[in-house]
């Protein structure tokens, strides 16, 4: 079929209304790409943000303001939520034989407010005994054996051999690896070196020290350093910058997996520190502390869920509990298990079970 030239008039009338559509739409695109849209309902621009979810839980239904916004597939993923209006937002995620999850969202203009740790729980849930393999590491001590000794005179010795590797020490402690620190009678802090014997000093944090009491080391695997002083104060030595205060009345230090958060515990609640910028929220850099969660009752044990490194689990008289680190529009905690129970721990070799002991037999629950 032969096609009718267009005439010179037409053409230039197509030119101008590429030319029109053009000068029409290019401002929307460009403000679009700065972070705007056009509202047809107020014919106007306005600035607007969004909000990126993430969850390892697949076909998760996505609410934003309690209306449904999308489902995710069948494989677990990222949703994005763009075109956001600034404010407040109640943002939930809900599946079938699941704990929902919600926050209240401050939106920003021109700004992806990012949640990479959704993780629901199953309701109910549901525990399984632990394997012998599982029991076999659950059997070994939390506390690692004490390779040194202090005698009367302030000599810190190698045991077996008597062999004195420091002098004139108030107070040591060994961390979960087996490393030796301790605190000389000047108020210094020191390391002693794996192996060749010799002493690294760390610096003079004014620890308060009673009598030869214990001080207590956790050392991440960034080779960050928590310390527990004699009345309970809390520093952590970071290898980039000295020593940062944490606070007082602590009972335990934990750090997650890979040494970037730190967990401070104390009797009824609890603190994140971080000990590494957190590269997906700007505000939390180096030594940000942020409260974590707080129990009516006594917190007995409490460590870090290694599946994500953004949960931590705690136990208490009234039971087994999950809360999130991330505290942006509120924290989300799940009772896991009600009622007594006897131990709790995580494990870095199993990351995604919770393992806990009750009527003497230890069960896991896996998320």
């Amino acid at each position: 079929m032969n096609r009718i030239p267009l005439s010179r008039v037409e053409r230039r009338r197509l030119f101008y209304l590429l030319v029109g559509i053009f000068l029409i739409l290019s401002p929307l695109l460009v403000a679009y790409s700065l972070g705007y849209t056009f509202r047809l309902s107020k014919r106007t621009l306005q600035q607007v943000g969004g909000i990126f979810l993430k969850s390892d839980t697949s076909g998760i239904s996505v609410f934003l303001n309690n209306q449904f916004v999308k489902e995710t597939s069948f494989l677990p993923g990222g949703a994005l939520l763009p075109n956001l209006a600034p404010g407040a937002h109640l943002l939930r995620v809900e599946k079938s034989g699941y704990q929902s999850w919600s926050k209240t969202i401050s939106v920003e203009p021109f700004l992806v407010s990012e949640f990479r740790d959704i993780l629901l729980v199953p309701q109910p849930v549901s525990a399984a005994t632990a394997t012998p393999q599982e029991r076999i590491l659950l059997a070994e001590p939390v506390s690692p054996p004490k390779p040194v000794g202090l005698d009367s005179e302030g000599n810190l010795f190698l045991r077996g051999t008597e062999e004195i590797l420091a002098t004139n020490v108030q107070a040591y402690g060994i961390a979960e690896k087996g490393e030796v620190f301790f605190m000389d009678k000047n108020g210094f802090l020191a390391q002693i070196e794996t192996g060749t014997g010799a002493i690294r000093v760390l610096g003079r944090p004014g620890f308060y020290l009673e009598g030869n009491r214990p001080l207590k080391f956790v050392v991440s695997p960034l080779g960050d350093i928590a310390v527990l002083d004699s009345s309970g104060g809390g520093y952590l030595f970071h290898k980039g910058g000295g020593f940062i205060t944490v606070g007082g009345d602590i009972r335990n230090f934990s750090f997650d997996s890979e040494g970037k958060k730190l967990l401070a515990i104390r009797e009824r609640d609890a603190s994140v520190v971080w000990v590494e910028k957190n590269a997906n929220q700007p505000f939390q850099a180096v030594g940000t502390i942020e409260p974590l969660v707080r129990f009516k009752s006594l917190i007995r044990d409490m460590a870090w869920f290694f599946g994500d490194d953004a949960h931590a689990v705690m136990r208490t008289s009234e039971g087994l509990f999950l809360t999130e680190a991330d505290g942006r529009g509120g924290r989300n905690t799940v009772q896991l298990i009600e009622g007594p129970v006897e131990a709790m721990r995580t494990l870095t070799k199993f990351p995604n079970a919770v393992f806990f002991l009750q009527e003497k037999v230890w069960r896991k629950i896996e998320l």
